[in-house]
């Protein structure tokens, strides 16, 4: 990706890294079953009504469906370039889903391997290090959080990208480090983003003075120059980021941040080490016997890898590996929030970091510190293994592992484990079924190994170093992707036909907005609502239906006040727009709502009664962004519109701009004059606007500007770093 594909060597690494993958993740690569939880919940069925916006040529700047209507420009995930561009060229679907998962699984494997490479890692060594990242826990077991996925995968990007642009300041390595710096900002959760971000001020920082001390006073002017230019290319292109955040900070109920007990829920606990073991133990989840959600304690880097993070320590002389170490323990420390103090320090004392959750996040960190400490232990030792080693380890390994086996599954066979399909039975496994069933995947592979290395000993011209190496590339592969497969029910796929799930979406409609004004609100959780199982929660995006509720990252504040307000069971079903029977004041405590529908502004007025006989009013256009209708009243009125009263909400009577109402605690209503009018109800947050079409041109010149500059120098013969 970022190295010239010059050498059958490196073909050959990248094909072998798509092989496991596809092999490990199978059911996703193969469309065979869907992703499961929230990455169906939350991401698919916005990414869908997205798609579907874009399609009729709208911007996706308001969802009229969820929660009396909502901003989706501020939804960051709305920007990341893969949501953004796909979503212009076609309708989403469950099988884009899963390829765009799949992509960013090659995508870490393949950053690993580049990234090690360009440290000066053998590329075998390289290879092997880059398969144990994208096979590890962190992303079977967040596989559900596309945000954290996309995170991981682009990790050793951000770090490969920046490194290159710091030693080699130069135009490419500037266009390529912002590409896939705005991928991780936009794409990513945004923890990992303030992570990255004090993790390159400081390296920057010792680079300057390092420089510094060397006179080389060109080369800090020159990188200086291009990390400015960077900063503001970055910044025109979160533009709508900074657009959507300013307004929406002021309205959400998490808008100043986390209190200390929610930034340390999720923390790791010293029992979850064990997963470095025994990843299926995540499968036992009675009782909430870890005390942490399932897919946040996931540690798993495969038995080879974590062999050689203990065997670094002899090596703590080198420079790398002291400096390697000091990071591992500082963003374990961390993950271990409620434990050691260390987050909690962090939350008081560093700024932004009071603004998010979930300390086990750390863990990418801490377990990306691994991999490269079992890396750079390899590079170092890789030429004094000998065979009779390599051997002595794996029938080490087979004894230990057959021993773990017959004591923790015969013993419980009979009484405890019912033969049924795997994604039944994993759900049945108690915590000695796990360790035992991994002890026998870690028998098997080292068997098999130990046969490959007897018959390339006798047989191949391959020199002790060489079957070494590929030995290990073997007993990773293998291990690792069987881990993956055992522990895919759980964390990953639901057992359901896509294809099936998906052909009863094709069924759904494409409109982006509300066809019924008189149509209630709903429940997501609705009957009228109901999709094929797993799709069972956010199911009003498919549908085109209003919902009194939603499953989203933040609540507005004054639809919070609304809930919990004593006219929200009476008012939340109301139409989509109506013309009330009565108005209310808002400090009135008795209301009659039989058989009538009524209006509480927030001024205090006395309670008005309208004469509706004659009255009706007609759908004339509704749009994603823009509701217009026809008003028949026969004296002075209101209309109330049951969307959220956000700011870039306009109302136009007979093309007049009005003032908008608040009514009903959070949604919008306009005075119309008697006899027939125009109410014209449109979103257009112009800043949001112009921040969008600003994006989207500097996102098509940095991509094609990143192309052309890689086609000059492959043209002109330079020579790249990596």
């Amino acid at each position: 990706m970022f190295a010239r594909i010059n050498n059958n060597t490196t073909i050959r690494h990248i094909a072998v890294i798509v092989i496991l993958a596809i092999a490990a993740y199978w059911n996703i690569a193969s469309c065979r079953f869907t992703l499961k939880n929230d990455i169906l919940d939350a991401n698919f069925p916005n990414q869908v009504l997205q798609s579907h916006i874009e399609q009729s040529g709208e911007i996706p700047l308001w969802d009229q469906f969820s929660y009396f209507g909502s901003a989706m420009h501020s939804k960051i995930l709305m920007y990341y370039p893969v949501r953004f561009i796909s979503s212009k060229l076609t309708s989403y679907s469950l099988y884009a889903l899963n390829i765009e998962f799949m992509l960013h699984i090659l995508l870490a494997g393949i950053g690993m391997y580049v990234l090690l490479k360009r440290f000066r890692i053998h590329p075998n060594i390289a290879c092997i290090f880059g398969i144990a990242y994208m096979l590890s826990g962190f992303f079977s077991g967040n596989a559900q959080h596309m945000w954290w996925v996309v995170s991981g995968a682009f990790l050793p990007l951000v770090i490969l990208t920046y490194y290159n642009l710091l030693h080699e300041p130069r135009l490419h390595h500037a266009a390529l480090f912002t590409l896939v710096w705005i991928c991780f900002v936009l794409g990513g959760y945004p923890a990992f983003t303030i992570i990255m971000l004090y993790a390159m001020i400081i390296y920057c920082a010792m680079y300057y003075i390092q420089q510094y001390k060397q006179k080389q006073y060109a080369i800090i002017q020159n990188t200086l120059l291009l990390q400015i230019g960077i900063g503001v290319v970055c910044i025109v292109m979160l533009l709508p980021l900074l657009v959507s955040y300013s307004d929406m900070v002021q309205h959400i109920t998490r808008g100043e941040g986390v209190t200390l007990s929610q930034a340390l829920w999720d923390s790791l606990l010293p029992q979850h080490f064990i997963t470095f073991l025994f990843p299926l133990l995540t499968a036992y989840t009675t009782n909430n016997f870890w005390h942490i959600d399932p897919s946040m304690m996931n540690m798993y880097i495969g038995v080879l890898p974590l062999l050689l993070v203990f065997a670094s320590v002899r090596l703590y002389k080198h420079t790398g590996i002291l400096v390697l170490w000091i990071l591992a323990l500082l963003f374990v420390s961390i993950s271990m929030g409620t434990v050691l103090p260390v987050r909690e320090f962090l939350y008081h004392y560093i700024p932004l970091f009071d603004t998010f959750r979930f300390p086990a996040l750390f863990r990418l960190f801490f377990m990306f510190c691994l991999i490269c400490l079992g890396a750079f232990t390899l590079q170092q030792i890789y030429k004094k293994i000998t065979l009779k080693h390599m051997y002595l380890l794996l029938i080490g390994i087979a004894i230990c592992s057959s021993v773990i086996a017959l004591y923790f599954v015969i013993p419980y066979y009979n009484n405890h484990i019912e033969l049924t399909p795997w994604h039944t039975m994993v759900e049945s496994l108690y915590k000695k079924h796990s360790i035992g069933i991994h002890g026998l995947v870690l028998v098997v592979t080292s068997i098999v190994v130990l046969v490959y290395m007897r018959i390339m000993q006798l047989y191949s011209r391959l020199n002790s170093t060489h079957i070494v190496l590929s030995s290990m590339y073997m007993f990773v592969g293998i291990e690792m992707v069987i881990s993956v497969l055992l522990i895919s029910p759980v964390t990953i796929h639901n057992h359901r036909d896509l294809h099936a799930v998906q052909t009863f979406l094709d069924t759904l409609p494409t409109h982006t907005g509300v066809t019924n004004i008189a149509e209630p609100a709903y429940s997501q959780y609705s009957k009228q609502l109901a999709l094929p199982s797993p799709l069972w929660r956010n199911n009003q995006l498919f549908h085109k239906k209003r919902t009194y509720d939603g499953y989203t990252s933040f609540v507005y504040r004054e639809i919070e006040t609304f809930e919990q307000s004593n006219i929200f069971d009476s008012v939340k079903k109301y139409p989509l727009m109506y013309i009330p029977q009565r108005v209310y004041k808002t400090q009135d405590t008795m209301y009659d709502y039989s058989g009538t529908i009524a209006l509480i502004p927030a001024s205090k007025e006395t309670v008005q009664k309208f004469e509706q006989s004659n009255s009706a009013i007609t759908l004339e256009t509704s749009k994603s962004n823009e509701i217009i209708c026809t008003i028949i009243v026969p004296q002075a009125s209101y209309v109330v519109c049951m969307q959220y009263n956000y700011p870039g909400w306009k109302a136009y009577v007979n093309g007049v701009e009005t003032d908008i109402v608040s009514a009903n605690c959070c949604c919008m209503a306009v005075s119309v004059p008697k006899g027939v009018s125009q109410v014209q109800f449109i979103y257009a947050p112009r800043k949001a606007i112009v921040a969008y079409y600003v994006y989207e041109w500097a996102l098509y010149i940095l991509i094609g500007g990143c192309v052309i500059l890689m086609f000059v120098r492959k043209n002109t013969k330079i020579q790249e770093i990596v």
